[in-house]
């Protein structure tokens, strides 16, 4: 991998970690009446108005959809494994609490992602309850990366 995209890549990488929460965390949160989960429907600009440090208000979970997206076309153009270093980050922000963020890391890791990308993949697989998307992508990269390292 160049300097270029190496140093692209770290500021993509603390992109994707601003106003992170781990989807786990961000349920008992919610659970525990820490933060309040935002309704499908609700406004976008109100619910930041109310609440400006919430993961998922919109300016807070764009940067991390936009980084998200960043890494799934650097990995389309890659064709390549990540390096283990960046492999780690993205394990960690596939769990993220915003929905496109775990489809993009998703598709991303089927394509970038190496063999530890599998139990991690796997997790989310079954962790997954929010978005029929995530689930089946999941599934689809997990069966992928099980083919291109032969595990099957």
């Amino acid at each position: 991998m160049n300097e270029n995209l190496n140093s692209e890549l770290q500021q993509i990488l603390d992109d994707l970690t601003y106003r992170f929460m781990d989807i786990r965390e961000y349920r008992s949160a919610i659970n525990a009446g820490q933060i309040i989960k935002k309704k499908i429907f609700e406004d976008d600009m109100i619910f930041q108005a109310k609440y400006p440090d919430h993961p998922y208000t919109l300016d807070n979970r764009y940067v991390r959809i936009n980084a998200s997206d960043k890494i799934l076309n650097i990995a389309l153009n890659l064709k390549t494994q990540f390096p283990d270093s960046i492999l780690e980050k993205l394990h960690v922000a596939l769990f993220d609490c915003c929905a496109t963020v775990r489809l993009s890391l998703s598709q991303a890791l089927e394509v970038s992602g190496g063999q530890s990308s599998i139990l991690y993949l796997t997790q989310l697989n079954e962790l997954e309850d929010e978005s029929k998307l995530v689930k089946d992508q999941s599934a689809k990269s997990i069966m992928t990366l099980k083919t291109k390292y032969t595990l099957l």
